[in-house]
């Protein structure tokens, strides 16, 4: 190859210093781009941190209100909540200018999750001005009443208690608790609005700030939303169980749930409690024999057929009444009882609500009040079942008290802490308002209102005792102690639930398994249960094992009795829920454990949901008065199981089954998806 003589000099460019040049052209490129992007990028940052500030003022001005808010400076906490959302409408418009940001990947998650965050903050801060105006209506109402007993007694200070007001004052309070109703009201849409809002927002992949701006709105909007969604209803039933703006009769039923019946507990003592704007007209307190016993002379109604075969009744009056698991049905039988026994056989009418508990409640309250003494007999928490029983049933003698008057120490005792109660500072009323709620949901307080609105909130809030059927499987165990004395205590309970797939879809089993732990002694025998057990409507019983046609005395070779069957229906016949119903009688000595099952088939709504991307349901409610007992679930789907809530154990995760075991204290809701 031939080379001119300065080919070594010439201008061609070499292939390596190509390359450079062409790699620097790009690279310059890449420059230009990155800074036109940082430079589009430059104003919306500015914005987002503008946006940030002003959030983190608004949350400062938040917390600040809370705090004023606890202390009861309402107009300090006005003031904190103005600025609160004047901080939220900055960033939130801030925020407005990154609109086209938005369908960025990641970056588009950031901006909305902050969006929703500011809108959760805001409805959240409207929430908190009308909930902060109702409870100012109310402050204002007692500022009135103090500064007036001010005048009278400048050493009364500012604890005010129930026992201080008057009846008039009472009246204004509870006129204008029902006057502000609407705002209480108005704050819980907000709130759920906001909660609505909350739920919309990712709960992983965000930013640091946001991740921790989100913390304690997950913490406390939950606890917000409940406290509010409790206080509705107690706010709107409050005037009218107080006696306003009409004087209310109501009755009033002590349960003994250690001797356990459907409606929550054997009717021992019954009371008349007579109540007008707040104020106690009277509470008369009575023996439920003392007022059956005068009717039998005219009052001839037949028992339901468990009651006498296995009790033995002819006639059926007050004390037995709560026959039915659902509170709705037995406070209105007993309200009829008792309207009849005391005037001679007619319903007149004159009860308009019912309110019921057990001895399981009336301790929770004494762990507020603190031991009443009554009698030389001091009464607590923990000794209340055992002393209560114990004076009525066998002290009285010793005390030389007669026995038609046996239960008038219960009476003393009933007006010895409700003496009290009306002696607690308005500050310590929000431990009642605990205890009340934990009766509610335990079913150791249930109440009845002969109003229809009335009665259909207590309905929806789930206070009144219903047996609420659903629209998925449930299944409900009731058991009814006949003539076991006080037993129940000692007769501690397994509930077991199995389906399995079937030729026509899935059968299940419910079994109960009762371990008598007691021994023969003047309250505690035999345990003797009629248990009925409540399950979907389009259920088909096949089998029952473990039922007896009486006890061991009466029945000595255990043959078995009969089952039955048929819809939940009143008195009268009528199906007042959507729901099969299997009744059966066991009785188990003490020391002994023996199983009552029940198989039947399941169809319709119950199973509809057993498929590959859906979710079955299953409710399993707790009887009225029933101690906690042992739930425990085994269902064989034959699917492959997504997800449970509440979930199983870890070693349990990884088959076609779902197995969990609980305490059923209260109402339980399973879900399992496929």
């Amino acid at each position: 190859m031939t080379h001119t003589p300065d080919f070594l000099l010439t201008t061609g460019a070499s292939p390596r210093r190509s390359f450079f040049r062409r790699r620097g052209r790009v690279l310059l490129a890449v420059f230009v781009l990155l800074v036109a992007i940082v430079a589009s990028l430059i104003g919306p940052t500015r914005g987002a941190l503008r946006a940030l500030g002003a959030a983190e003022r608004g949350k400062a001005a938040l917390e600040r209100a809370a705090a004023l808010g606890a202390v009861l400076n309402f107009d300090e906490t006005e003031g904190a909540l103005n600025e609160a959302g004047q901080h939220f409408a900055t960033a939130a418009e801030e925020l407005k200018a990154l609109g086209g940001w938005t369908r960025v990947p990641w970056l588009g998650t950031q901006i909305n999750a902050a969006r929703d965050t500011l809108t959760v903050g805001m409805l959240t801060i409207e929430a908190a001005r009308e909930a902060l105006s109702f409870g100012e209506d109310l402050f204002v109402v007692f500022k009135e009443i103090e500064s007036a007993r001010a005048l009278v007694s400048p050493n009364l200070g500012p604890a005010i208690t129930l026992e201080m007001l008057t009846r008039e004052e009472k009246r204004v309070l509870l006129a204008r608790l029902a006057m502000s109703l609407p705002k209480l009201v108005s704050a819980r849409a907000r709130i759920d609005s906001a909660y609505d809002h909350f739920r919309e927002i990712p709960q992983s992949g965000l930013v640091a700030p946001l991740a921790k701006a989100l913390a304690p709105i997950r913490e406390e909007l939950p606890r917000v939303r409940a406290d509010i969604d409790r206080a509705v209803p107690l706010a709107t039933l409050l005037p009218s169980f107080a006696g306003y703006p009409e004087e209310t009769q109501t009755l009033v039923l002590f349960l003994n749930n250690t001797e356990l019946r459907p409606g929550g507990g054997f009717i021992g003592t019954v009371g008349r409690l007579d109540v007008a704007d707040g104020t106690l007209i009277s509470l008369e307190t009575r023996d439920a024999y003392a007022i059956d016993q005068p009717a039998e002379s005219f009052l001839n109604i037949r028992p339901p057929a468990p009651l006498a075969q296995y009790l033995g009744l002819r006639r059926w009056f007050m004390r037995d009444a709560n026959w039915s698991p659902d509170f709705k049905v037995s406070a209105e039988t007993v309200i009829d009882f008792y309207e009849q026994e005391t005037s001679g056989g007619r319903s007149t009418g004159v009860i308009d609500r019912l309110i019921a508990f057990t001895p399981t409640f009336a301790a929770d309250i004494l762990r507020i009040t603190g031991p009443i003494t009554v009698e030389d007999q001091t009464f607590t928490a923990e000794n209340l079942y055992e002393t209560l029983e114990y004076q009525v049933e066998r002290g009285f003698t010793d005390r030389g008290v007669p026995y038609d008057q046996r239960k008038e120490i219960l009476a003393k005792l009933v007006d010895a802490t409700v003496a009290k109660l009306f002696t607690l500072p308005f500050a310590r009323w929000e431990e009642v308002l605990a205890a009340i709620d934990r009766g509610f949901r335990e079913k150791h307080l249930m109440l009845y209102d002969r109003d229809p609105s009335g009665e259909l909130l207590l309905d929806e809030e789930g206070w009144g005792g219903s047996v609420e059927t659903g629209d998925g499987d449930f299944f409900m165990v009731v058991d009814a102690n006949l003539g076991s004395l006080k037993s129940d205590p000692s007769v501690k309970r397994r509930i077991n639930y199995h389906i399995e797939p079937d030729l026509d879809g899935y059968r299940a089993t419910v079994s109960i398994t009762y371990r008598h732990e007691g021994r023969f002694d003047w309250k505690t025998t035999r345990y003797r249960t009629y248990t009925r057990l409540y399950v979907p409507p389009d259920a088909e019983f096949i089998s029952a094992s473990g039922h007896l046609r009486d006890d061991k005395l009466k029945n000595p070779t255990r043959e078995p009795g009969t089952v039955d069957v048929g819809p939940a229906t009143d008195l009268q016949g009528t199906q007042y829920r959507a729901a099969q119903v299997f009744g059966a009688f066991i009785a188990v000595e003490p020391g002994e454990e023996r199983t009552l099952s029940f198989t039947y088939r399941l169809r319709g709504p119950a199973t509809a949901h057993i498929a590959p991307g859906s979710c079955y349901a299953l409710k399993v409610q707790k009887q009225l008065g029933a101690l906690p007992h042992e739930l425990t679930l085994d269902l064989d789907f034959d699917k492959t199981l997504v997800s449970a809530t509440p979930a199983e154990a870890t070693e349990d995760y990884f088959d076609r089954r779902y197995r969990v075991r609980v305490s059923l204290a209260e109402d339980r809701h399973f879900q399992v998806c496929f």
